[in-house]
């Protein structure tokens, strides 16, 4: 059966944290709700105020933002679903503080995050993975060409004033980028900050443009990192992955896989299987090639040149660019006659590498 997050609330949300202790699924519960926009619910100073998740919920309801508009790319189901974690035993009193949310053209930041203080003591730490806005999406690329991006510098500042201000034992935890953030913050934590740490999970995010296994503070916390992918992952496939990680069955195919909810659960774990698909492995394959096929700069280059020709549409999100289909093909198709030739040639090569292969989307 494709038993996912919400039939795991169903099945243990009335199992409190004293009960059965915090497991891999609870790490993608909070992961998700880090989506949530809780401005102006949740307190956003360190040491400041927390409100419980049920209260929270109440209060988006009460001010008519339980249905948020949360972009393309994230599921539709997410309000549903932490309304539904709200209502359980497991959940309900789990207090929310720290809420930031950044989201900065100028600076090149896209970055939200948010603290769980858990009734078993315990602080987890969730780092919200690439929302709708065009310049998260630059930022992910960014991160093929550039070490730390801000984001990244953001998660570790986060992470110690996180440290500094709550007592307990930390984990860290994130969906899509928001895996990655987990990982580099860990790894680049002070030693007084990482012996606190429990675990950092990385649930299908992107690897880091340098082999950080390889730095001492990676051995310090190595076995406290945990990085999960479906099948057929491409988003957690970018990159360096050269840290081990676990692949789980999910019942969507291809890219669509990276959505949280379809992964598949039984009882406290995710189902694990031994292999990634072959779309995935040829997606790897065809972005680590044009990757690799261009210096530093020239990723750099390719990066600005593509987003400039999105933000030439006058679009800030995905959903501006969906919305007016015909308007937004003619800017791009006008912006791309003046890009210069090189740079064209490589992204019309990696879109058609990409899509070498017959309905591409079909593949398991």
């Amino acid at each position: 059966m494709n038993n996912n997050v919400f039939d795991y609330l169903d099945w243990r949300g009335d199992l409190t944290f004293d009960i059965d202790s915090f497991n891999e699924v609870d790490n993608m519960i909070l992961s998700i709700l880090s989506y949530i926009d809780f401005s102006g619910v949740v307190p956003n100073e360190p040491n400041g105020g927390q409100i419980s998740l049920a209260e929270a919920e109440r209060r988006l309801t009460a001010i008519s933002r339980d249905r948020q508009e949360l972009g393309l790319i994230i599921p539709d189901q997410t309000c549903d679903f932490m309304k539904r974690a709200a209502r359980t035993r497991r959940f309900s009193e789990t207090m929310l503080c720290s809420y930031v949310d950044r989201s900065d053209p100028a600076l090149g930041i896209q970055f939200s995050a948010i603290t769980f203080l858990l009734p078993d003591k315990t602080v987890f730490i969730a780092f919200r993975g690439t929302d709708d806005t065009l310049i998260g999406w630059k930022e992910n690329f960014n991160m093929s060409f550039a070490s730390p991006v801000p984001a990244q510098v953001n998660a570790l500042d986060y992470l110690i004033d996180i440290a500094h201000a709550r007592r307990g034992k930390i984990r860290i935890g994130g969906h899509s980028k928001g895996g990655n953030l987990a990982i580099w913050a860990a790894v680049n934590a002070p030693y007084r900050v990482q012996r606190r740490i429990l675990a950092a999970f990385n649930n299908d995010g992107p690897g880091f443009e340098e082999k950080i296994t390889e730095k001492p503070e990676y051995k310090a916390v190595e076995d406290r990192l945990y990085t999960y992918v479906p099948e057929s992952s491409v988003v957690g496939m970018l990159l360096e992955h050269s840290e081990s990680y676990m692949i789980v069955k999910s019942f969507q195919n291809t890219l669509w896989q990276h959505d949280p909810f379809s992964w598949v659960i039984r009882g406290r774990e995710f189902i694990k299987t031994d292999d990634r698909s072959s779309f995935s492995k040829h997606t790897d394959r065809v972005l680590g090639e044009w990757i690799a096929s261009m210096s530093l700069e020239e990723r750099k280059h390719a990066t600005d040149v593509l987003f400039e020709v999105l933000e030439s549409t006058g679009a800030k999100t995905l959903s501006d660019l969906n919305a007016s289909k015909v308007k937004n093909i003619t800017s791009i198709i006008r912006s791309i006659n003046h890009i210069d030739k090189n740079t064209r040639d490589k992204l019309s090569e990696l879109v058609r590498r990409l899509f070498e292969f017959d309905r591409i989307f079909e593949w398991k």
